[in-house]
């Protein structure tokens, strides 16, 4: 769970990493409140929701250095 498979060069620079490390690493790393992108991913998972909404904020990367909304 949290694998991403897919990510865009663009995506790449905000986070400031490589594509290998992307889709190597957990998604829910990305986020400066990593628990609640896994408690949301968990309870979709789960089916408790069939879809659902985040408003959460990703690490600084190499093009940003304060948390990007998202």
């Amino acid at each position: 769970m949290g694998q991403c498979l897919f990510a865009n060069a663009s995506f790449e620079s905000v986070l400031g990493l490589s594509r290998r490390s992307v889709l190597r690493g957990s998604m829910f790393d990305w986020f400066v409140v990593r628990i609640a992108c896994a408690i949301t991913v968990l309870a979709v998972r789960r089916n408790d929701y069939s879809t659902t909404g985040l408003s959460a904020a990703l690490r600084p990367g190499a093009l940003h250095g304060e948390p990007l909304p998202t």
